[in-house]
């Protein structure tokens, strides 16, 4: 159960008992009936919006917290000031382009990597390799990948996986364990 779902729960047990007590002590026996479903209600309401505003929080805080790790890398990458640097390396990277860098954070579902470029790149867990199980890259590793894209978040996205226009690329010292079987 996550923290929006217990304060949820919280919220309409609150709202039933103070729903049902007031209208006992307004109305009597019979109306704290109608007051424990109107104190529910109420309480749903109440409930969403704590749930609404817990995260809001947590993805502000998320995000704060990104910025704050990145930062001594990149400096304010985010700010204004940093907008022309921004488009002038969308314009000039192409899609397909590959990167070499070293990795300056880890996160859950990915890690970010300093190209040289001033601005993070983003390489997700997904977009490691085509493998299924894949384990993140440690801290200062360098690694190297294509760039898939740019974020509205100012990351340069990149990916390990194989090309889909170019289909499978095999090395040209690679054998074919089929024919030496035979």
């Amino acid at each position: 159960m996550t923290l929006i779902e217990f304060v949820g729960c919280i919220a309409i047990i609150i709202g039933a008992l103070a729903g049902g007590s007031f209208a006992y002590s307004r109305f009597g026996a019979w109306e704290a009936i109608v007051g424990v479903p109107a104190g529910v209600i109420v309480s749903l309401v109440a409930a969403f919006g704590v749930g609404a505003a817990l995260l809001f929080v947590a993805l502000t805080k998320e995000k704060i917290d990104q910025r704050r790790r990145l930062r001594p890398v990149f400096g304010r990458y985010w700010s204004r000031d940093r907008t022309k640097d921004w488009e002038s390396l969308v314009n000039g990277l192409e899609s397909g382009l590959v990167l070499e860098g070293k990795v300056v954070w880890q996160f859950p579902y990915g890690v970010f990597v300093d190209t040289g470029h001033g601005f993070p790149a983003l390489l997700k867990i997904g977009d490691c390799t085509d493998r299924i199980h894949t384990a993140q890259a440690a801290i200062s590793a360098s690694i190297s990948a294509r760039v898939r894209g740019f974020d509205n978040e100012r990351f340069i996205e990149l990916t390990q996986k194989e090309d889909p226009a170019k289909g499978s690329v095999q090395r040209p010292d690679a054998t074919d364990d089929a024919s030496d079987r035979r």
